[in-house]
């Protein structure tokens, strides 16, 4: 027997050699993957999820779980198990965790008094072992093995090793989330002050401010009011991140800060603000609350600054403070010093640019035996986005035949010139080839949201011209009603009209007729006219307008074009226009 047992030793020593050198070939080829998973470029939760499942079936356990402590509090950020109910667990396997988030040394059950009022036996043996790096708790590794066996002991230095590569892992994942988010918000800071500091038109270095704004916070949108003067009363500015159809709905809207909350003195905001909408502003923007900025420079109200309602936590009203204060700079000086250094080229860009925009109007006016007709057209920077545009069209049935069209983009400077040529071209080619005012304008209005990625829109009306048989059949695509006047009575205002062209797509326009009568005069006009603000008098208005024309003794249509624009430039006190003007006339002669 003594030879047998020394003939087995050797045998039974080789095996068990053989088994520890497995063993441990298995927890460094473990290791080693585990390394992997961890310095890979994913985020950190799907690795975290992979090295759970990875120690499941390397190491044969039931169940792991990574619970990361987040501002003092354990989250679960990845487990093997996914089953429903998993969140539920025992209470001791709860407090197991929290003891080991609290004290940093690792727990197990094996060596626990599981008999007390507070805690129930658990179904296997749970494991619970901290993730740290020096004294810094990260997070906690919880282990729960198979059939209530116990962890076996060659796997502590395994499990010592990957809940100090688990912390490392998520350590590093936090530096790399501050530094991006720092070097993020610093971006875009510097884009900022880049963009509201740029020479310019100051409503497009606005836009672009907004738009990063938009960026920053993670808000749906925002939007700039700004004052008409000093009393409060505040116009819809700059929108960043509304559809094109919610910026319609505000386009002409007048809001009073008083409306808002916001009363004298204006003191700038160093933090935004809660505010509730007035029910102007809460229909169209689908919310009844908004966080606000005010902007003012010496208590002098500048704009307010409104955010989709939410409160900013952390940097961000701080951050929003300074791009608040970015905003005031800009709208208090409308022109940078190295403006000057860039203005004579500017202006003979400028100047070259509204030469070419007046060759795109018409060179003359059908001249017709027993009508007039007559056209002005003036912008209020060096280009505009007002037209009008006079069409030959093959003759019908009654004879000669022309297209009117007046027009009106949404916007001023280059980017609404830039627009106005594309909408004066395609109307003026499909006029040619679809001889009907509402399919042309249907057609247009597609053309322009399928070739166009701007947030501009045009307002139109477009009527066929018959003098024969004194017949205006016309649509009408969101556009000034136009008036229809008969010696000694009102004017009668054209209201029937559809949506803005450039808005949505496929909108429908209907064609409508006007019958002219011998003696009729029909005005046509852009918002350049009514909306002149002439101060505490207000706009100038539809009446106005009315009342000009019936008190004029000459209706020719020339003398009628001059007294309207006269009138505006006298009712606004200022040699400027604010806004684009277009006036056209077309006159019925008496026989």
């Amino acid at each position: 027997m003594l030879v047998i047992a020394n003939q087995l030793a050797p045998l039974l020593t080789n095996l068990l050699l053989q088994s520890e050198t497995e063993t441990l070939s298995i927890q460094m080829l473990l290791i080693r993957e585990m390394s992997r998973m961890l310095i890979s470029l994913d985020p950190i939760a799907q690795r975290l999820a992979r090295i759970t499942t990875l120690l499941t079936r390397v190491l044969g356990y039931e169940k792991v779980e990574i619970h990361e402590i987040i501002d003092g509090e354990l989250v679960l950020r990845a487990s093997s198990r996914d089953e429903e109910g998993q969140a539920d667990e025992n209470e001791l396997q709860s407090w197991l965790i929290e003891k080991v988030a609290e004290s940093g040394e690792p727990l197990n059950t094996a060596n626990m008094d599981t008999q007390t009022e507070e805690t129930s036996m658990p179904s296997a043996y749970e494991y619970a072992f901290p993730m740290k790096v020096v004294d810094r708790m990260f997070g906690v590794l919880h282990i729960q093995c198979v059939d209530s066996r116990q962890l076996p002991i060659d796997h502590n230095a395994v499990i010592e090793m990957v809940t100090t590569q688990l912390a490392f892992a998520i350590l590093e994942a936090r530096n790399y989330n501050q530094h991006q988010e720092e070097a993020w918000i610093t971006t875009v800071l510097l884009e900022v002050a880049r963009h509201a500091a740029r020479p310019g038109e100051t409503m497009s270095a606005l836009q672009a401010v907004l738009q990063l704004s938009t960026l920053l916070t993670g808000t749906d949108w925002t939007i700039l009011l700004l004052p008409y003067d000093s009393q409060g009363d505040m116009y819809i500015g700059p929108i960043a991140g509304l559809r094109r159809s919610d910026i319609y709905k505000l386009h002409d809207l007048h809001i009073l800060a008083s409306d808002l909350g916001i009363s004298p003195p204006y003191h700038e905001s160093h933090e935004p603000f809660q505010i509730t909408l007035p029910p102007a502003l809460a229909g169209p923007l689908a919310t009844n609350e908004a966080s606000c900025l005010v902007l003012s420079a010496e208590q002098e109200l500048l704009g307010l600054l409104l955010l989709k309602g939410q409160k900013f936590s952390g940097k961000l009203p701080a951050l929003l403070a300074g791009i608040g204060h970015q905003l005031s700079l800009r709208l208090e000086n409308t022109r940078l010093i190295d403006e000057a250094a860039h203005q004579q080229s500017l202006e003979r860009e400028l100047a070259m640019a509204k030469s070419i925009q007046i060759s795109f109007m018409p060179k003359e006016l059908p001249n017709v035996d027993g009508w007039e007709i007559g056209v002005d057209w003036q912008s209020a920077h060096e280009v505009g986005g007002d037209f009008f545009d006079i069409i030959p069209l093959p003759d019908g049935e009654n004879g000669p035949r022309w297209g009117i069209v007046i027009a009106d983009v949404a916007d001023k400077g280059i980017p609404a010139a830039l627009y106005m040529a594309l909408s004066k071209t395609l109307i003026h080619t499909i006029a040619t080839e679809q001889i009907d005012p509402a399919r042309t304008l249907e057609k247009v209005n597609n053309l322009l949201i399928s070739e166009t990625n701007a947030d501009l829109f045009v307002s139109a009306f477009y009527t066929i011209w018959e003098p024969a048989p004194g017949r205006l059949v016309y649509a009408n695509a969101g556009h000034n009603p136009p008036l229809l006047f008969t010696p000694e009575s009102a004017g009668s205002p054209i209201r029937d009209h559809g949506i803005v062209l450039g808005v949505e797509a496929d909108a429908e326009y209907s064609s409508s007729i006007i019958e002219m009568k011998p003696g009729q005069l029909l005005v046509l006009y852009t918002d350049g006219v009514t909306e002149a603000y002439g101060g505490e008098r207000g706009m100038f208005g539809l009446s106005r307008l009315g009342n000009l024309v019936l008190g004029l003794d000459d209706w020719e249509a020339n003398h009628v074009v001059d007294a309207i624009v006269k009138r505006v430039i006298q009712f606004r006190g200022q040699p400027d226009l604010s806004d684009d003007l277009t006036v056209l006339t077309l006159r019925y002669q008496e026989r």
